[in-house]
């Protein structure tokens, strides 16, 4: 009986672990990616600086869009603009979370098919799946193999899910600080709106400034743009948001000597910071 009882506890830890949604990519086909860029500004009755950043739709992400990892592969941190031009992509942001002195990517991680890592991590995940399906939710580690993703990261608080905000619930299943979630900063999300159009929203800030989003007005914020599912990538000083070879965000990292070639234009001493995967359309 003890053993009986034993297993059906494994049994219950594991399908509460794993949740997860889909969603119909959309099917629309061009031989190039069809991107839809709109700069955000609005105002912030919390902030006398408005709310600003960019959001990118693509209508047709299939055998468009991928998760790269840097050039070298993981453990490695490269700027987001080298490993976008390395392959010619024409919209990048960062993209998954990653330990800034090892350069270790954290969580799941599939590129273009390709299995990189499989980690049994606390933390949402967001993929394309070779069926042709978006998926949003947290997975065993026999899910990233069994599910047939073409490509998978790993974020930090589901923020959207069927059009409603899951910040609350993600919380308390993530358990990250409490400042990670209340902290004013540049957020970037990942999504898809009511007609399977890919969405990347990404947010300006800057933490010493107390200038940005927390993740509620984030997921707001994403509601209120047609995201109907978002999952929260890696933002703070690691956000860059990289269009038509031209950087489009406000960059937070301050500048050293040997980094001012990698200086954002839109700020006068800040920098991109070095990152590991990326999002990358083409």
């Amino acid at each position: 009986m003890k053993f009986f009882l034993f297993t059906l506890l494994i049994l219950f830890t594991f399908q509460q672990q794993t949740d997860y949604i889909t969603f119909p990519i959309s099917k629309t086909t061009n031989p190039t990616p069809i991107i839809k860029h709109t700069i955000i500004n609005q105002e912030n009755k919390e902030n006398e600086k408005n709310t600003t950043g960019n959001l990118f739709i693509i209508q047709n992400p299939i055998n468009h869009f991928h998760f790269l990892p840097p050039n070298g592969g993981c453990p490695g941190m490269v700027r987001t603009t080298e490993t976008a031009k390395t392959n010619n992509c024409t919209l990048a942001t960062n993209a998954g979370f990653f330990d800034m002195v090892t350069g270790e990517c954290l969580g799941n991680f599939i590129s273009n098919g390709e299995i990189i890592q499989h980690l049994s991590f606390k933390r949402s995940n967001f993929g394309l799946t070779k069926d042709g399906n978006y998926l949003f939710g947290y997975l065993q580690d026999q899910d990233v193999l069994d599910l047939g993703f073409n490509d998978l990261v790993s974020g930090s608080v589901w923020l959207v899910r069927n059009g409603k905000s899951y910040v609350e619930e993600s919380v308390k299943i993530e358990q990250p600080s409490s400042n990670f979630v209340t902290e004013k900063a540049p957020r970037v999300a990942i999504g898809h709106d009511k007609s399977g159009f890919l969405m990347i929203l990404a947010v300006n800030g800057l933490e010493s400034d107390d200038y940005g989003l927390d993740l509620y007005q984030f997921a707001d914020l994403s509601i209120s743009l047609g995201f109907v599912n978002a999952l929260n990538l890696d933002g703070g000083g690691s956000e860059t948001a990289w269009f038509q070879n031209k950087i489009w965000n406000t960059c937070s990292d301050l500048c050293t000597s040997k980094d001012i070639q990698f200086h954002c234009p839109n700020t006068q001493i800040r920098c991109q910071r070095a990152v590991t995967t990326i999002t990358c359309v083409k």
